[in-house]
């Protein structure tokens, strides 16, 4: 929504209500007007007014006219002002300038509202991002920048609300759907200076609101008025100015500018308004990079061999052998072969596409004594560089009395260039945990509003708005043929096919030589959004109802298993012993040298995949004032959302487990929408009260149900959507012998190539058939059941809420939810019980079929109930005060957002606490204006006046608990789908210990006994007895703070502010969970560093990041 209502109960002094009394609200900063009259309740309505400050005037015969000069309406609520008449004439006027509790009186949803005042005031980080602020809203996670760069081109951050998915979030500009068609990330972040109010619902919202069941948040830009107004501004930051983040050895660089400004004023006085700005961002940065790679004696000629002898065992572990002796074919490939002694391999039998590929590999330069198992060997400052452009601009328009009409437009490009490890050339490990090239995103928002008043009880309000990107992205040798250059033919056959063949070795940083495989890409999204909402004030009930109709597009053309470009993976078999001693590193690159991969393959672009989708939404309420103090809120939303489609035949591709086939959608009379079933029956309810107890004490509680759209950006898009010509060992040999060529015989080497692009053939019949022993049966597939569901959420909710002396607001309460169908990403190709292995999967046995089938998705309960409390002080008299806490717990069934089980053979033991939780939260933001200078009580005047004068503080305190984390095992069970924990046999025990040391004690953990063959879930024996998620890390403080001072310049109205923000100001270390390189949240009690702590909560990199050291910002900000 993008209006406010305001309302109010007019009585006499006795009491009485008082019926037919004229009620005029005027606009103070455009003067526009509405009026109505009272009921036979004395109660008054104005539905769908724009935001503003508003003066508000009674008049009644027998009675003094009374006015309250100034009160705040702010967007998406019900603000209550009431009168008590005074008899008297009414050529009399009284002006009531006390202010208004901040009270929610009339409503039952769970919302925080962020006004532009804080956003000017507070410190704001992550490149000025208003959504770092949300974390003062009750219920939320810390924010978190998710993706890499290139992706998350707009640096979007990221929350979970009230323990449920960030997917389930909407983000909004002005009512006009602002996300990414899943809720991943957003389309464009509107400049913070441009901002008027952020709005966040997270609970039992009203019943034109929907498409989520997390957090909406809807975004209002500011407006001219009758007077001009603007600013120039700009923002800097400078590593000379910032702490180095604590694991790593020094500052990275950082040249970060901000700049830009705003005006706004009339065109035609109390009739037609603008608003524009412009801001741009220069940032240079160079991160920190460490990474894994051979060292020099390894790939270096010397004496006429490759020695490889550091670290390994003669005829032991890190053995190498001659692939061209022993046994050369069958199951017995890889017997009897003949060591090379020493461990030395000849020149002269060394690939020369190998030996030209290696040279360029650095020498490593940091943790040289690591030469028996290469790690962290090599440390680079590299050139990440981002500029965006964004600019915005909004007309307001009284038409007439009865008639508004709105229109905006927000436009931001970003252009981002990531330099490569090594060099363009030879590519190299994907920097900063993203990639190496060059990337551009153009996107844009518009809507347009208009409000029509039939009467002062009927209206109607229609919007239509299109958010829309592109996001480009390649590698840095985008356009040359290096791959040709370095003497693999094949591969560089146009733009898409351009740059360096991909290589991995096993035991490096991947990918080693070459370019991330998910470069290049192109994406692009658009959301078309038609709202219609009616208004029908009649007696004490207001009525309200609409539709909301939305166009989804989605296209995405992306390689991401070997690259357009090829990828060659050298593994250990090709220069191991079948049957003998253990592999190693020494054998990944001993493959390397003598060129012989153990896969190849490369990326076709068959069909260039595409989703589309209507939804469609429709509701009705009323808000009825049951009694002079008890308001009643009741209404029905219906959500549709019919199965998405393609933009052509032959898009989609869905697999289908109950025959091992591939069905093409739109092909040979399958249906288009991959024959979902379409669900009509999406109805939420929304029910609500608020009983005004007193004047300055209300309570209020509801319940509501939402939906939300498909939860992943994955969907249909297997073979041959996303095809690929696969290279793999010969069937007429085993793991032992190279991947060879389509003819079976010829070895995928780099003289060899790739052939052609084989292209897919789609039968006419539209359905794949996949048999047993070929590549398309070990590929894994995504399967979208046909029945699928979308999620919904159950919320309910009950506050007290207390206007406190000195303008503070204290409100206490209970927030829950319980989630319905909550999507969870799984392989189903698993077996029932335990220690079967691949031998007992459903489709091996039926289909002869080990790989993984992965189903979006399989429903699962959640649940979260939580203690929510605010205290809270408008800006009043110098000082204004958000004060949040949460103490709460989600659980739910799957990791992450939306992904798999722990333990697939037992469902209710992955119930546990979601990864996100924080079971405390509080935050606290301020701002104080030193009590100095003109108008204050101290050094009111002169020199003092001028400099000690006009001086504030504000800041943003975080003290959040940590989050939880799984300690596993040995994976012991031969059970695939079973993640091993461990067992905790004693106390678990926090020690505290910072890195290098115990955080907990490790010694009462210890490895189940496990099973290889069918067996019972016994806990403790063949299982561990320890849950997902039963610890928790360590928490965390995050402190920000600001201080700057207004200068009074030229004339009255203009002024110059200087200010600094230090954000984390004690430089304090936010420790990640101890965990280990098996994921995020679990720890492994084989892992080296068990037990210990290794990394920060920090994400994203430098300004677009958060976490991190200090780091200080200055800024000037001219304001006339």
């Amino acid at each position: 929504t993008v209006s406010a209502t305001l309302v109010g109960t007019v009585t006499d002094k006795t009491g009485a209500a008082a019926a037919i009394a004229r009620v005029v609200v005027r606009e103070t900063s455009t003067n526009a007007l509405r009026e109505d009259t009272t009921n036979e309740s004395g109660n008054y309505t104005f539905s769908d007014i724009p935001p503003g400050n508003y003066a508000i005037s009674v008049e009644m015969q027998g009675f003094k006219k009374e006015t309250r000069a100034s009160v705040d309406v702010i967007v998406n609520t019900t603000s209550r002002v009431d009168f008590s008449l005074t008899p008297g004439a009414a050529t009399e006027e009284i002006t009531v300038t006390d202010t208004i509790p901040l009270l929610q009186t009339d409503r039952a949803d769970v919302s925080t509202k962020l006004e532009a005042e804080k956003l000017a005031n507070l410190p704001v980080g992550t490149n000025r991002n208003f959504q770092s602020l949300l974390n003062l809203v009750p219920g939320t996670t810390p924010a978190t920048f998710q993706h890499s760069q290139f992706f998350n081109a707009s640096a979007s951050l990221q929350t979970e609300a009230n323990g449920l998915p960030r997917m389930g979030n909407v983000y909004q500009i002005e009512g006009i759907d602002d996300n990414e068609r899943t809720g991943l990330l957003q389309v464009l972040i509107p400049p913070a200076d441009s901002i008027q109010t952020v709005d966040t619902s997270t609970n039992n919202y009203e019943a034109e609101l929907g498409r989520a069941v997390g957090a909406v948040v809807n975004v209002t830009l500011k407006s001219g008025s009758n007077a001009f107004h603007g600013s120039a501004s700009e923002y800097l930051q400078n590593d000379y100015l910032n702490a180095r983040s604590y694991f790593s050895s020094k500052v990275g660089k950082v040249a970060y500018n901000y700049f830009g400004g705003n005006l706004s004023g009339p065109i035609i006085k109390d009739k037609l308004f603008f608003y524009g700005d412009y801001f741009r961002t220069s940032d240079h940065e160079a991160n920190s990079n460490t990474v894994t790679i051979p060292f020099k004696k390894a790939t270096t000629c010397v004496g006429g061999f490759y020695d490889l002898s550091d670290g390994y065992t003669a005829n032991g572990k890190g053995q190498i052998y001659d692939p061209s002796t022993g046994t050369q074919t069958g199951s017995n490939t890889g017997k009897g072969r003949t060591p090379f002694a020493g461990n030395l391999i000849p020149c002269g039998r060394v690939n020369p596409v190998s030996a030209a590929l290696l040279a360029l590999i650095p020498a490593p330069n940091t943790n040289l004594s690591s030469t028996n198992s290469p790690s962290n060997n090599y440390f680079i400052n590299l050139p990440f560089q981002k500029t965006s452009d964004n600019y915005d601009g909004k007309i307001d328009w009284q038409i007439r009395a009865a008639d508004r009409l709105s229109g905006r437009f927000s436009y931001q490009k970003n252009n981002l260039f990531q330099a490569p490890i090594f060099s363009s050339f030879a590519g190299g490990p994907s920097p900063n945990g993203g990639f190496a090239g060059s990337g551009i995103q153009k996107a844009w928002s518009t809507g347009v509003n208009y409000t029509h008043t039939f009467s002062s009880t009927f209206l109607t309000e229609a919007r239509l708005g299109v958010a829309h990107y592109r996001n480009d992205a390649q590698p840095s040798d985008y356009g040359n043929k290096d791959a040709t250059t370095i003497g693999v033919p094949g591969v560089n056959l146009d733009n898409l096919t351009s740059g360096q063949v991909g290589i991995n070795l096993g035991s490096f940083s991947q990918p080693t030589l070459g370019y991330s495989a998910s470069l290049p890409w192109v994406r692009a999204e658009a959301n078309i959004d038609f709202v219609n909402h009616w208004t029908k004030v009649k007696g004490n009930h207001q009525f309200k109802f609409g539709i909301d109709l939305r166009r989804v597009r989605d296209d995405l053309l992306q390689g991401q298993t070997y690259s357009p470009r090829g990828l060659y993976t050298f593994g250990q078999n090709q220069t191991g012993l079948n049957g003998g001693p253990a592999t190693d590193f020494h054998n990944d690159l001993a493959s390397f040298l003598l060129g012989l991969p153990s896969a190849a393959g490369r990326d076709l672009f068959t069909y260039f995949p595409t989703y589309r989708q209507w939804w469609f939404f429709a509701f009705a309420g009323d808000k009825w004032n049951a009694t002079s103090r008890l308001t009643l809120d009741y209404g029905l939303r219906w959500e549709f959302y019919p199965p998405a489609t393609a933009r052509k035949a032959g898009q989609f591709s869905n697999y289908n487990p109950s025959n091992n086939t591939l069905v093409i959608a739109g092909i040979g009379g399958n249906p288009s929408n991959l024959g979902l079933k379409t669900r009509y029956s999406y109805f939420a309810p929304r029910t609500g009260f608020a009983l005004r107890v007193t004047d300055k004490l209300v309570v209020r509680g509801g319940f509501g149900m939402s939906y939300m759209p498909f939860e992943d950006n994955s969907y249909a898009y297997n073979y041959p959507v996303r095809a690929n010509n696969a290279y793999t060992q010969s069937t007429t040999q085993n793991s032992y012998g190279p991947a060879v060529l389509a003819d079976n015989t010829t070895p995928a080497t780099f003289q060899a190539g790739f052939p052609a692009p084989v292209p897919v053939t789609v039968p006419s019949n539209g359905i794949i058939s996949i048999a047993a022993g070929t590549a398309l049966n070990s590929s894994s597939y995504t399967y979208i059941p046909q029945n699928y569901r979308n999620p919904y959420v159950e919320s309910y909710n009950l506050f007290v809420q207390q206007a406190l002396p000195w303008d503070f607001s204290l409100s206490v309460g209970y927030v829950g939810n319980h989630g319905v169908g909550m999507g969870a990403g799984q392989n189903i190709n698993l077996s029932s019980r335990l220690g079967g292995g691949n031998a007992d999967l459903p489709l091996n046995i039926a289909f002869g079929r080990t790989a993984a089938v992965t189903q979006y998705f399989i429903g699962t309960s959640t649940n979260y109930n939580s203690l929510q409390v605010s205290l809270n002080r408008r800006f009043t008299h110098g000082f204004s005060n958000i004060t949040s806490f949460t103490y709460g717990k989600g659980l739910n069934l799957f990791n992450g957002d939306d992904g798999g089980f722990m333990f697939y053979q037992d469902f209710r033991r992955n119930y546990g606490p979601t990864d996100y939780d924080r079971k405390f939260n509080l935050q606290e933001a301020f701002t104080y204006e030193l009590p100095f200078g003109k108008g204050k009580k101290f050094l009111n005047q002169g020199i003092g006046a001028y400099t000690i004068g006009g001086w504030k503080l504000s800041g943003v305190v975080s003290v959040v608990t940590g989050t939880p984390f799984s300690v596993t095992a040995n994976n012991n069970l031969n059970t695939p789908g079973w993640t091993q924990t461990a067992n905790l046999t004693g106390k678990f025990t926090k020690l505290g210990g910072g890195p290098g040391h115990k955080w907990f004690d490790t010694s009462v953990f210890s490895q189940p006994a496990g099973c290889t063959t069918v067996c019972s879930e016994i806990s403790g024996t063949t299982v561990g007895n320890t849950a997902r998620n039963a610890f928790r890390g360590p928490g965390f403080v995050q402190n920000n703070a600001s201080i700057f001072k207004t200068f009074p310049i030229y004339k009255e109205g203009t002024t110059l502010d200087i200010r600094m923000d230090v954000f984390q100001v004690s430089n304090t270390p936010q420790f990640a969970t101890p965990t280990t390189s098996t994921g995020p949240d679990v720890a492994n009690i084989t892992g080296g560093t068990f037990g210990q702590i290794t990394r920060t909560i920090g994400s994203g990199s430098g300004v677009n990041g958060t976490g991190g050291g200090r780091s200080l910002q200055l800024a000037a900000i001219l304001k006339f």
